[in-house]
C-alpha cells in the first residue's frame, strides 16, 4: 500500500504540473496571436498614411501619453489614412448620415481619421486601448466651414472599438528623414515640411500572471 501510495503521489504531481505546463504554454500563445494582432492593425493604419497636400486633413499627429497602472506609458496617436476610405461615409449610421447631408458641412474627404488612445475604466466601459474611427471633414475648402469642423468631426464618429484590455505600454518612436534621427514626437501639421520614413511600434501586454511581454515592429512609411 506503502508502494502504492509513492506511485500514485507521483503520478498527480506529474499531472499537475502537466497541466500547469499545458496552461502556461496556451496563455502564452493567446497573448503572442493577441500581440501580432494589435501590430498588424497599427501597422496596416500606419501603412495606409495620408499626407497629400492639405496638412490640415492628411496628418499623423502624436497626442501625449497615459501613464496606465503601475507606471506604463501609453502614447495616444491619431492619423489619417485612406486604408477604408470606399465605405468611410457608408459606416456611419443613417441618423448622422441625414444629419450630414440636411446641414452645411464642410465635404467629407476620402479617407478617414484613426484614432488609438488608452482610456480608464468607467462605469460602462472597461479600462483599456480603444480605437476611434471617425469620417474627415475637408477643413482647406472654406474660411468660414472651419467654425463646423469641431462639430463635424464630433459627431462623425464610424465606429469605436476596445482592441485590448492586455495593452500596459504603447511607444511610438518616428524617424526623421530631414533631420536623419528618431524622435518621440511628431505632428506633420506643425512640421509638414518634415518627411517621415518610418515609425518604429513597442507593445507591452500583461499576461494572467501580471507578468510584462514586449513586442517590437518597425513601419516603413510610404505616404510622400
Amino acid at each position: 500500500m506503502a508502494c502504492v501510495g509513492l506511485v500514485a503521489g507521483g503520478i498527480a504531481l506529474s499531472i499537475t504540473t502537466c497541466i500547469k505546463v499545458w496552461n502556461r504554454a496556451g496563455e502564452s500563445a493567446e497573448l503572442q496571436q493577441e500581440a501580432r494582432a494589435l501590430l498588424e492593425m497599427i501597422s496596416r493604419d500606419l501603412r495606409c498614411l495620408y499626407l497629400g497636400l492639405d496638412q490640415r486633413t492628411g496628418y499623423l499627429m502624436e497626442l501625449g501619453d497615459v501613464q496606465v497602472k503601475g507606471g506604463s506609458k501609453v502614447d495616444a496617436f491619431e492619423l489619417s489614412t485612406h486604408g477604408y476610405a470606399p465605405e468611410r461615409f457608408a459606416l456611419l449610421p443613417d441618423d448622422i448620415r441625414e444629419e450630414w447631408n440636411l446641414t452645411p458641412r464642410p465635404p467629407l474627404t476620402d479617407y478617414v481619421a484613426v484614432r488609438y488612445q488608452w482610456e480608464e475604466e468607467t462605469s460602462d466601459q472597461p479600462a483599456g486601448l480603444y480605437r476611434v474611427v471617425s469620417a474627415v471633414p475637408f477643413s482647406g475648402a472654406a474660411a468660414e466651414a472651419r467654425e463646423e469642423e469641431e462639430t463635424a468631426s464630433d459627431i462623425a464618429v464610424i465606429s469605436r472599438q476596445l482592441i485590448s484590455t492586455s495593452v500596459s505600454g504603447l511607444e511610438l518612436s518616428y524617424y526623421d528623414a530631414t533631420d536623419e534621427a528618431w524622435t518621440d514626437t511628431w505632428d506633420s501639421t506643425v512640421t509638414p515640411d518634415h518627411v517621415l520614413w518610418a515609425v518604429w511600434v513597442k507593445l507591452t501586454l500583461k499576461d494572467a500572471r501580471g507578468r510584462r511581454h514586449v513586442f517590437k515592429t518597425t513601419v516603413p512609411i510610404s505616404a510622400y
